[in-house]
């Protein structure tokens, strides 16, 4: 009978998985691509299906679009790319082919972290645990929601993150399984780069376990899981530019792009900073930082449960006080780059949740995640101001309809030349859409000899505020075609 009853729990646990991964796939099937730079990491996977290489056919700084392999400025890894391209490569590059497919990533990562976690909270109480966490993590920001679907990144490397702790936690661990922990924690790290935090807290555990058990066997085990991605995908790199010095010229441009996200701006002070940070936290998810620090050490304190379990509720949440510190003191301070955070701690609370800690302490985290969801409830409508452009919502109006109508008028009118543009977030869903490679370029990049007339697409989502750039787009009239958010101009040279 007791077997029965925890089939009959694990079946339900991966019942939930299925259902929110439905719903999902089917929230970014009516959303289609989202919020400029899902579309040009969707671009980069169409071109990776297409055969034409791991390659961004637009610019992120205002030179030239020109096809750049393994672009240094690109915000996110392989694991999405790569995943989203094969299913490009199956279904054909429509506008809901990323966001499906970053659904499908998220489940499949879901399913994984579910098998792990079931040895550790038990088969009973797994589904109790999903569900906790599956509700905080929407609850906490619901401008946030999108990133389940859209092909931003964040959600499949903390996914891939966590799901490596808890195979690292799991009850008489085996080298192959630690193997398994070391493989995601490495997915985790090539899907966003800023989860080489996550890596620390797992790596000190390993060292201390190698001393007091003098054997180095499971801390090989997890270098060589962590080693094995990465280093297919840079072999991929390597022999794709053909030549060492491409290759380390391509690293050298990507680590200073890096360098140059991070930190704070010298004329402020890091109290003015640390402050700013923590206020555009409250407006972002509607509770303070220290509320959320204090649940988490609330919760990792206290939880109980076998050894496992306390384990992986410390793991959690070194790792969440790690990215905060790291998102307060040495980021660029956009409340995107602490969500991940947010989401381990939801995770954080749900392992408590279903674990044997008191009442109290089970109550207490419910609550947690009762007043995050109660507190964000109406945040679009207030009147929260962009502080230093850091908050984010990806619950725009979809534009599927408008994308596909543009794109075909642009194709049929533009009689093989170039479409001109603001800049690159106004066409990157349009050039993801696009049959013809580099058929835009930015408007200051338009030839000097060339007195042929030209078209100008212009985007209301994603506006230019340049004055030379409005000047020249009012000398090109009235537009010729209007479907919002996009308007088509014929302009002439001067």
């Amino acid at each position: 009978m007791s077997d029965l009853r925890d089939r009959a729990s694990t079946r339900l646990a991966f019942t939930i998985i299925a259902v929110f991964g439905v719903v999902t796939a089917f929230m970014g099937y009516r959303h289609g691509l989202c919020c400029a730079d899902d579309a040009s990491f969707a671009v980069v996977s169409k071109n990776v299906a297409h055969g034409i290489g791991y390659v961004l056919s637009m610019s992120y700084d205002g030179l030239p679009f020109v096809e750049q392999p393994f672009a240094p400025k690109l915000g996110m890894g392989p694991t999405s790319i790569i995943f989203v391209a094969a299913f490009i490569k199956l279904f054909g590059a429509y506008i809901w082919v990323p966001p499906v497919a970053s659904a499908v990533l998220n489940s499949i990562f879901l399913c994984v972290l579910a098998v792990g976690l079931a040895p550790i909270v038990g088969p009973r109480r797994l589904p109790f645990a999903l569900v906790a966490f599956l509700a905080g993590s929407i609850a906490i920001n619901f401008a946030f929601v999108g990133f389940w679907y859209t092909q931003f990144g964040e959600i499949p490397a903390i996914l891939a993150t966590l799901t490596g702790y808890v195979w690292w936690c799991r009850p008489e661990r085996t080298a192959r399984q630690t193997v398994v922990s070391g493989i995601f924690l490495a997915l985790g790290f090539l899907s966003k780069e800023m989860n080489a935090i996550y890596i620390f807290p797992i790596a000190a555990i390993a060292i201390r376990d190698a001393i007091e058990r003098r054997s180095l066997s499971h801390g090989i085990a997890l270098a060589v899981g962590l080693a094995m991605p990465v280093a297919c995908f840079e072999i991929y790199r390597f022999v794709q530019f053909g030549s060492a010095g491409a290759y380390l010229e391509n690293w050298r441009e990507h680590l200073a792009f890096v360098s140059s996200q991070g930190g704070r701006n010298g004329a402020v002070s890091m109290l003015e900073t640390v402050r700013d940070r923590m206020t555009l936290f409250r407006h972002q998810f509607s509770v303070t930082l220290w509320f959320a620090l204090g649940c988490a050490v609330v919760a990792s304190s206290f939880v109980k449960g076998n050894t496992r379990l306390t384990l992986l509720s410390r793991l959690v949440f070194a790792a969440v006080i790690l990215h905060v510190a790291y998102w307060l003191f040495a980021s660029n301070g956009w409340a995107r780059y602490v969500y991940e955070a947010m989401i381990a701690f939801c995770f954080l609370l749900a392992i408590v949740i279903a674990s044997d800690s008191s009442k109290f302490l089970v109550g207490a985290c419910i609550v947690a995640i009762a007043v995050m969801a109660f507190n964000t409830r109406d945040e679009l409508r207030g009147t929260n101001a962009v502080i230093g452009r850091g908050l984010i919502s990806t619950r725009a109006f979809p534009t599927i309809d408008a994308d596909k109508k543009t794109i075909d008028y642009l194709v049929e009118h533009s009689n093989g030349n170039r479409v001109y543009t603001s800049w690159w977030a106004a066409v990157a869903n349009l050039e993801y859409l696009s049959p013809r490679r580099l058929l835009f370029q930015e408007w200051n990049h338009h030839p000097d000899g060339d007195k042929a007339p030209y078209l100008m697409v212009t985007n209301e989502r994603f506006e230019y505020p340049n004055a030379f750039f409005l000047e020249a787009l009012r000398k090109c009239g009235a537009p010729i075609f209007i479907d919002a958010p996009y308007r088509v101009y014929q302009c002439r040279p001067d």
